[in-house]
């Protein structure tokens, strides 16, 4: 969605959206739409708009329940729990300081490969 040159929309730290003057367009992206594809052609997408993002200096609202995405490809996050939001900060805040008790239970929703692994190993004599 192209909004012009010197009036772009953005996301503000109350979750509404507002003019700002930095950037030149807001481009909505729903992740599901990527989810579906092979794991190699979804980086490839995702990374393409990251360079895009950052050369065409481009502010994006990726709408994702995939929290590796959102950390890979965000420089701040909104969490929203039913429509409201719930917190908003930059992605190292919310992923690495989670102050409200529904950012936690969603962090801590994310699958850990090393803690599996953990847990399913056999002693060796």
């Amino acid at each position: 969605m192209q909004t012009g040159a010197s009036q772009p929309l953005s996301l503000n730290p109350t979750g509404t959206l507002s003019r700002r003057h930095t950037a030149h367009f807001v481009s909505a992206i729903d992740n599901e739409v990527t989810s579906v594809l092979d794991v190699t052609i979804q980086a490839q997408i995702l990374d393409l708009f990251k360079k895009l993002r950052e050369s065409m200096n481009l502010s994006i609202i990726l709408i994702s329940h995939d929290q590796a995405v959102v950390r890979h490809l965000c420089e701040r996050v909104a969490v929203m729990r039913h429509g409201q939001l719930v917190k908003y900060g930059t992605t190292m805040q919310i992923f690495s300081e989670p102050r409200e008790t529904y950012t936690r239970e969603l962090l801590a929703a994310i699958p850990r490969i090393a803690k599996s692994l953990q847990s399913h190993e056999t002693p060796v004599e």
